[in-house]
C-alpha cells in the first residue's frame, strides 16, 4: 500500500455472530453494524423503520458486547407499508419480547409516527440514525430533512435500499444528491447501504472510510463487508424444506384445533343461549315490576308536579297583571312627556318657520326696493336723454327757420334784380358772352 492512501482499520466487534438473525433484507449488513457501533460509539442511536428488528437488535446487541452508554430507540407503527407489505401484531409483540428481555436497560420500541417521536428528541443530540421506512423518495427526502436537526456533530446517517430501482424506490435518487454534499461510503450488496458523515467531527475510522472511494482501497473493503454478510445468510434449500414442513404442521394442527374449537364453541353457544333465554326471562319479570313502580311513582309526581304548576301559574298571572299595570303607567308618563316634547317643538318648529319667513319677507322687500331704484335712475337717464334730444331737435328747427329766412331772402333779391333796368339793358351782353363761352368751348 502506497503511503498517502486511506487505511480501512477492521475491529472486534465485526466479527461478532449475531444473536438473532429475523428474515430480512439487511441481514448481508449485520457485520458492517457492529463495525461502525464499535467505532462511532454513539451516545444516542435511533433507527426509524425496524420491521422485524434485524439491524436494531444488531445495533444493541454491539452496545451491549462493546459495554458503551448508548441509548437506543426504534421508531415504527409495525403495522407495513406499500415496499415492506402489510403485517399483523405478532411482529411486534415478539420484537417487544426480546428486546425487553435482552436489552430493556437501554433499548426502548416508540410504536408511533415518525413524525410524531420528533418531540421526543432534543436537536443536536442523536448520533447515529438508520433511516429505513417506506423508500419513496418523498418518503425519504421527508424523514431526512426533519430528522437532520435532531443530528450532534458526530451525526452519522444510514440509508438501506441505496441500489434498489423499482417499485417507486427513491432512496438511490436522495442518495446521489446526499453523497454530493457530504463525506460517504456505500455498499452495493444486500440491496445497498449508504454511509452519511453529516456531522463535522467523526472519528478517524469513519473519516477513512468515507475517503475510500476513488482510491481503489474501496473494492477489499466491499468484498470483506460482502463475504461476512454472505456467511450470515441461512442455507434457502433446507430453509425452504423446514418452512413447507413448519407450514404443513401447521395446517393440520390448524384443523384439529378448528374441529375441537368448532365443537366447543358450539356447546359453549348452545349453553350461552339457554342462559341468555332465562337471563331474558328474568330480565322481563324484573322490567315489568320495575315499570310498574316508576309508572305509580310518576303519576304522584305528576299530580305533585300538576298542583305546583297550577300555583305557580296564579302567581305567573297575578305577577303578569302588576307588570302590566306597572306598564301602563309607564307607558301613560311616556305618553304624556312625548306629548309635552312634541307641543314644545312643534312650537319651535311654528317660531322658526316664522322667523324664516319674516326674514325671507325682508329679504324679498329690499330685493324689490333695490329693482324700483334701479328702475327709477333708468328713467331717470331715459327723461334726461329725452329732454337732451327734444333740446337739440328745437336747435335743429330754429337753424332751419333761420336758413329758410335766408334762403327767402336771396330768391326775393333775385327777384329783385330781374326786375330791374340794369338787368334787362346787359340781356344782350350776357347772351353775347354767353355765346363767346359756347365757341371756346367748340374750338377748344
Amino acid at each position: 500500500m502506497s503511503a498517502g492512501h486511506p487505511i480501512f482499520t477492521p475491529n472486534e466487534a465485526m466479527s461478532l455472530a449475531p444473536a438473532r438473525i429475523p428474515p430480512s433484507a439487511w441481514i448481508g449488513h449485520l457485520p458492517f453494524a457492529f463495525w461502525i457501533v464499535e467505532e462511532a460509539q454513539p451516545r444516542m442511536l435511533v433507527e426509524l423503520g425496524s420491521h422485524h428488528g434485524t439491524s436494531y437488535l444488531a445495533f444493541c446487541q454491539a452496545v451491549r458486547h462493546c459495554a458503551l452508554q448508548t441509548r437506543c430507540y426504534a421508531v415504527d407503527t409495525w403495522s407495513g407499508d406499500e415496499h415492506s407489505g402489510l403485517y399483523g401484531e405478532d411482529v411486534f409483540e415478539t420484537l417487544n419480547a426480546i428486546n425487553q428481555r435482552e436489552y430493556g436497560g437501554f433499548s426502548a420500541l416508540m410504536r408511533m409516527t415518525f413524525d410524531e417521536a420528533l418531540g421526543y428528541f432534543p436537536d443536536g443530540g442523536i448520533d447515529l440514525l438508520h433511516i429505513d421506512g417506506l423508500h419513496t423518495y418523498d418518503a425519504v427526502r421527508h424523514d431526512f430533512d426533519t430528522w437532520l436537526p435532531k443530528l450532534s456533530e458526530r451525526g452519522v446517517v444510514l440509508f438501506h435500499d441505496t441500489m434498489v430501482r423499482e417499485r417507486d424506490f427513491g432512496v438511490w435518487r436522495l442518495w446521489a444528491e446526499l453523497s454530493a454534499r457530504y463525506p460517504s461510503f456505500e455498499f452495493q450488496h444486500g440491496h445497498g447501504l449508504g454511509v452519511l458523515l453529516v456531522g463535522a467531527e467523526q472519528p478517524q475510522a469513519l473519516r477513512s472510510l468515507a475517503a475510500l472511494p476513488g482510491t481503489g482501497m474501496d473494492v477489499p473493503v466491499l468484498r470483506l463487508f460482502e463475504a461476512l454478510g454472505t456467511r450470515l445468510q441461512p442455507d434457502p434449500e433446507p430453509l425452504l424444506a423446514r418452512r413447507i414442513d413448519e407450514v404443513a404442521a401447521s395446517v393440520t394442527r390448524l384443523r384439529g384445533d378448528i374441529d375441537s374449537s368448532m365443537r366447543l364453541k358450539f356447546e359453549d353457544v348452545r349453553r350461552d343461549v339457554e342462559t341468555l333465554h332465562e337471563m331474558a326471562r328474568a330480565a322481563e319479570d324484573a322490567l315489568r315490576a320495575t315499570l310498574a313502580e316508576e309508572i305509580a311513582r310518576l303519576r304522584e309526581a305528576l299530580a305533585i308536579q300538576s298542583e305546583q304548576v297550577s300555583t305557580r301559574h296564579e302567581e305567573a298571572r297575578r305577577e303578569c297583571l302588576d307588570a302590566l299595570a306597572a306598564q301602563d303607567d309607564k307607558f301613560a308618563r311616556a305618553v304624556a312627556q312625548s306629548e309635552a316634547r312634541f307641543e314644545a317643538s312643534l312650537q319651535a318648529s311654528i317660531a322658526a318657520v316664522r322667523a324664516d319667513e319674516a326674514s325671507a319677507a325682508e329679504a324679498r322687500e329690499e330685493e324689490a326696493q333695490g329693482r324700483f331704484d334701479a328702475l327709477q335712475r333708468a328713467l331717470h337717464d331715459a327723461q334726461a336723454q329725452l329732454q337732451s334730444e327734444q333740446e337739440q331737435a328745437r336747435a335743429l328747427s330754429e337753424r332751419l327757420a333761420t336758413e329758410e329766412a335766408r334762403g327767402q331772402s336771396l330768391a326775393d333779391r333775385l327777384q329783385d334784380i330781374e326786375a330791374s333796368r340794369s338787368w334787362k339793358l346787359t340781356a344782350p351782353l350776357r347772351r353775347c358772352m354767353g355765346w363767346l363761352r359756347g365757341s371756346r368751348s367748340g374750338t377748344d
